[in-house]
């Protein structure tokens, strides 16, 4: 399946290999957000290899993954819905 994916700056879609603030990424049919999740990881892992940090511990402490109004950490057991976009940002985009 195909899952578009919207990173809210330039500077987050490098982060994740992406040229562009729009990228498709392509999943198995029945994929969960987990498996969302976890390649966001593998992603970010290969473009910040010197980031000393925990992959997850990074990822999950820098960025906010949200589709339909929904933190996917919590929903990460539930179906991803092709239809709808995710959003990447940084998680401390507060006002």
């Amino acid at each position: 399946m195909e899952v578009k994916i919207r990173y809210l700056t330039d500077e987050i879609a490098k982060s994740f290999g992406a040229n562009q603030k729009v990228e498709v990424v392509q999943l198995p049919d029945g994929a969960k957000y987990n498996d969302l999740l976890d390649l966001f990881r593998r992603k970010y892992e290969q473009n910040n290899p010197k980031s000393g940090h925990k992959i997850e511990d990074d990822i999950l402490g820098m960025f906010i993954f949200i589709c339909e109004g929904k933190n996917l950490r919590r929903v990460k057991n539930e179906l991803i819905n092709p239809e709808k976009e995710v959003l990447v940002g940084f998680a401390d985009t507060g006002g």
